[in-house]
């Protein structure tokens, strides 16, 4: 994910350059999974673990009560492999403000159904030029807040659990 989005960075970066995409132009990136979709986990989706540092999930219990404490993922701001690492922080880093978002399947030629390998859009929270929220077709879409050293990615068109009165 992360070498595909960097290609097609780099080529919007060309074209804006050339003057074949306008300054005032929504830039999108899709990349797809494909014939891989059936393998890629959707929760979260993998495109998220690519352009924001998350790792893997953890949950605390609480042994004596055997609540649910504490639960979220590992900081994770880049992928190790031989040689140098592969950053995951594209959409917490100014150098890509020029890419809006990113469109996101794991549909596949074989299997076109998108009810378990949905469409997501990831809005780049740091886009000089964004796309508008909850304006396409999509299955899911995530718009992510930063809060200094803290961000929090939430997907808008997910279901809202309703609290009761006392909040719970």
């Amino acid at each position: 994910m992360t070498s595909a989005f960097w290609t097609k960075f780099k080529v919007i970066k060309k074209y804006l350059k050339e003057g074949v995409i306008g300054a005032d132009d929504v830039r999108l990136i899709a990349i797809s999974a494909s014939r891989f979709g059936v393998y890629v986990p959707e929760k979260p989706p993998l495109i998220l673990t690519s352009l924001f540092p998350i790792g893997d999930a953890y949950i605390t219990i609480d042994r004596a009560t055997d609540e649910i404490v504490e639960e979220g993922y590992h900081a994770s701001p880049e992928i190790a492999r031989q040689g140098k690492p592969v950053e995951r922080t594209a959409f917490l880093n100014p150098l890509f403000s020029d890419v809006s978002g990113v469109l996101w399947s794991r549909v596949s030629l074989g299997n076109l159904s998108r009810k378990t390998r949905p469409l997501t859009y990831v809005h780049n929270p740091l886009a000089t030029r964004s796309l508008q929220q909850r304006f396409g077709v999509w299955d899911r879409e995530f718009v992510t807040v930063i809060d200094g050293e803290h961000w929090e990615a939430t997907d808008i068109l997910a279901p809202q659990v309703e609290m009761n009165q006392a909040g719970v």
